[in-house]
């Protein structure tokens, strides 16, 4: 299932849960983003995912992501339900998150990866622009 252009952006908070190391400079969270795009990608529903505040590892901070349900079987539209999904996030650049394919990632060779709960943001008034 493809969101419409009119769902988007979905605004979403997260919990990482893997790994330690991510957690102990950030904490667990939730992180409050918003899924900006979602491409079909090779047969699966992926998700370009725009975090209120970057994410911290050694010097560098990762606002981008591209977010992917971790269990097969799960897709975003769990989200639409009031359910939890499982997803990885891959942190990209901001010029591939603003290029034309930002969920292309043949490019990839190394970086931040975490796994972390997404749901749906519950309360109103702390959209992001």
């Amino acid at each position: 299932m493809i969101f419409p252009k009119e769902d988007l952006p979905l605004l979403v908070d997260m919990v990482i849960v893997d790994p330690w190391e991510v957690v102990t400079v950030n904490g667990s969270g939730p992180f409050s983003g918003k899924m900006v795009q979602m491409h079909d990608h090779e047969g699966r529903l992926i998700s370009l995912l725009e975090l209120e505040k970057p994410l911290r590892e050694r010097s560098q901070g990762y606002k981008y992501f591209i977010a992917a349900p971790r269990h097969e079987g799960d897709s975003f539209a769990e989200l639409k339900h009031g359910r939890k999904i499982l997803c990885n996030l891959t942190a990209i650049p901001e010029e591939k998150a603003k290029s034309g394919n930002p969920g292309d990632l043949s490019w990839w060779r190394g970086g931040l990866v975490v796994i972390a709960d997404m749901e749906l943001r519950k309360e109103t008034g702390t959209e992001l622009e």
